[in-house]
């Protein structure tokens, strides 16, 4: 749908969360920061825990929540075809914490995780956050604390936006860019009770 005469995109989704907490944006190029990177999700995870929100079906899946967020809860099955991802990525994810908390200097992942950390790479420069709710995923470098996730309809992806304070009119957001959430990347939201809203990208 193209903008209207005003400049105005109109939209219509549902609004997830904001944005409540963020950490720094991810830089891969150096192997010895994963383990850093990694304990950022597991905090988050915690502080989404401690919030007591019904977001998940089940308590296995909160426990799944730490090793699928860095990947963007996709591996690769061969041929450079993408999944979601399995039980075997997991067993990567729990292996690399071992070997990380087993040794004294870290100089990069084992071999045998290499596909866990390879798929790691396509959150090359976005920054995980926290939202009011508990959800929690990785968004844009720019991404800031009164951001807002929401699903569009007819987007594969949630999108984070930021409400423009200097617009003429309430309600106008700034689009910042795609995002993982995980808890709402099956279309969770579009089947429940949440209200479709417009959204003005200005």
């Amino acid at each position: 749908m193209p903008p209207g005469p005003d400049g105005i995109l109109r939209l219509r989704g549902v609004v997830v969360d904001v944005v409540e907490d963020i950490r720094g944006t991810w830089s891969l190029r150096d192997p010895r920061v994963i383990p850093c990177l990694l304990h950022e999700i597991r905090h988050l995870t915690l502080l989404s825990k401690a919030k007591g929100r019904s977001i998940y079906t089940s308590r296995q899946r909160i426990e799944e929540v730490c090793w699928r967020i860095p990947i963007g809860d996709l591996e690769n099955s061969g041929l450079e075809i993408q999944r979601r991802a399995t039980s075997s990525t997991a067993r990567s994810y729990w292996e690399l914490l071992q070997h990380w908390e087993g040794c004294e200097r870290w100089d990069g992942p084992p071999a045998s995780v290499k596909c866990y950390v390879e798929s790691m790479n396509k959150m090359q420069s976005m920054r995980p956050y926290l939202t009011r709710e508990g959800y929690v995923g990785m968004g844009p470098a720019r991404l800031s604390p009164g951001d807002v996730i929401v699903v569009l309809i007819g987007a594969s992806v949630p999108f984070a936006i930021r409400p423009l304070e200097r617009s003429a009119r309430v309600g106008q957001f700034a689009l910042l860019g795609e995002v993982y959430c995980d808890g709402i990347m099956d279309g969770e939201l579009m089947a429940g009770d949440r209200p479709f809203e417009t959204i003005d990208i200005a």
